[in-house]
C-alpha cells in the first residue's frame, strides 16, 4: 500500500569567515566575502534575517568591510536548505582581502561542507 508520505531532505549549516593580519600595523580595509552554495533538486534555502546574507538561486552570499582593524569575522548559524527530492552538494567559498593604500591582497578558501 502506497501512503504518499514523503520526507524532505534537510541540510542545516553553521559557519564563519575570518580574516586576520599578523604583520606590522593594520590594513586600511579588510573585506570578507562568502558564498554558500547548496546543490540539489528544487532546493529551498532559508537563513536568519541577521545573518547578512542575500539569496540568488542556490547560493547565499555575504560581503562585509572593516576599516583600520587587524581582524574581522562573520559568523552564521541555522542556514537551512530543504528539498523533497535530493541535496547533492554543499560548498562554501570565501575571500579575505587586505587593502594597504591602493594595493589589495586576497586569500581564497574553499570548504566542502
Amino acid at each position: 500500500m502506497e501512503t504518499g508520505l514523503t520526507i524532505p531532505v534537510t541540510f542545516t549549516g553553521d559557519g564563519y569567515t575570518k580574516g586576520r593580519w599578523y604583520g606590522t600595523g593594520n590594513p586600511n580595509k579588510i573585506k570578507l566575502g562568502s558564498d554558500v552554495k547548496i546543490t540539489g533538486v528544487s532546493v529551498s534555502i532559508s537563513y536568519p534575517s541577521g545573518a547578512g546574507f542575500s539569496l540568488s538561486g542556490d547560493t547565499v552570499t555575504y560581503s562585509g568591510e572593516w576599516n583600520n582593524v587587524a581582524g574581522a569575522q562573520h559568523y552564521y548559524d541555522n542556514l537551512k536548505a530543504t528539498s523533497w527530492v535530493s541535496i547533492t552538494d554543499q560548498d562554501q567559498n570565501d575571500a579575505e582581502t587586505f587593502r594597504f593604500g591602493t594595493s589589495d591582497y586576497t586569500l581564497y578558501t574553499h570548504v566542502d561542507l
